[in-house]
């Protein structure tokens, strides 16, 4: 997954079209952790941290046993889809996203589902 969100500069139809992105950006701004439960995703890619920031960051953290790797991401909010970009590794990534009426994050990538829930 890859994330980068740059609102600057981006031009929408409508005001409407634009509350509806900041509201969609907004739902995602925070810290999520892999929800425990998901067992399949954390033996497929183990604990993740994503911490979505307004600025349009993604820290995308996999813990490790011997150390943790973090992934420098930018996102943006796309109709259903978080599009992402790594400065290191350029190339947009788009991953359909939901959030369930339980508040979980679900990340749908490759045709896997991936919950997480909220920490902050």
């Amino acid at each position: 997954m890859d994330c980068g969100l740059k609102l600057s500069g981006v031009s929408f139809g409508s005001h409407s079209a634009q509350s509806a992105m900041s509201m969609q950006i907004n739902e995602l701004l925070g810290t999520w952790k892999s929800d425990p439960q998901d067992e399949e995703a954390l033996r497929s890619y183990g604990k993740v941290t994503l911490k979505f920031r307004s600025d349009g960051s993604l820290l995308y953290t996999i813990h490790k046993a011997e150390k943790d790797q973090l992934m420098r991401l930018t996102f943006r909010v796309d109709s259903g889809f978080i599009v992402t970009d790594q400065s290191s590794d350029p190339h947009l990534e788009r991953t359909a996203y939901e959030l369930t009426s339980d508040g979980k994050l679900v990340l749908t990538f490759g045709g896997q589902r991936v919950l997480y829930i909220r920490v902050e």
